[in-house]
């Protein structure tokens, strides 16, 4: 299947449809592409509209930790576990979030702000195997803990 991503619609651009104005906002598109943007050969070969929903600020808490697993991955091959505090995560959000693109600013967010300062206190020897390493943001920055491994 093919997906048409831009073009019918877009004069609906941006209108954020509640769920009982679906239906009336994909009868508009609809509309828009039957009224002279698509031939009728092209408009034969439409299956289905679907109508995607921009992201929006409160989404970003879930995409943060999908993004974030992937690195708690990475750091266990390595020994090592993640734990990021509630103040952290939502300053991730709040830098990886915007109006006009969403989240995906978010994973160079996480990459600039968490990932590369992290790689270079892994390679100053900081942190090592076993180790709980928990990020907390304060003031203007994130703040790197080291918790060690308890013997048990």
């Amino acid at each position: 299947r093919d997906l048409i991503r831009r073009g019918p619609g877009m004069d609906v651009r941006g209108h954020n449809s509640q769920s009982g104005e679906e239906g009336e906002f994909t009868s508009r598109v609809n509309v828009g592409m039957r009224e002279g943007f698509m031939r009728p050969e092209l408009l034969n070969r439409i299956d289905e509209v679907v109508v995607f929903h921009q992201l929006g600020r409160e989404n970003l808490t879930g995409i943060v930790d999908i993004q974030l697993q992937r690195l708690r991955g990475r750091l266990a091959d390595r020994g090592l576990l993640l734990e990021l505090s509630a103040e952290s995560k939502a300053q991730i959000a709040s830098e990886g979030w915007d109006p006009a693109y969403g989240a995906r600013p978010l994973k160079r967010v996480i990459q600039q702000r968490i990932e590369n300062p992290l790689a270079s206190r892994m390679l100053a020897g900081e942190f090592g195997t076993g180790d709980t390493i928990r990020v907390d943001y304060q003031g203007k920055s994130f703040v790197f803990e080291k918790h060690a491994a308890v013997g048990l």
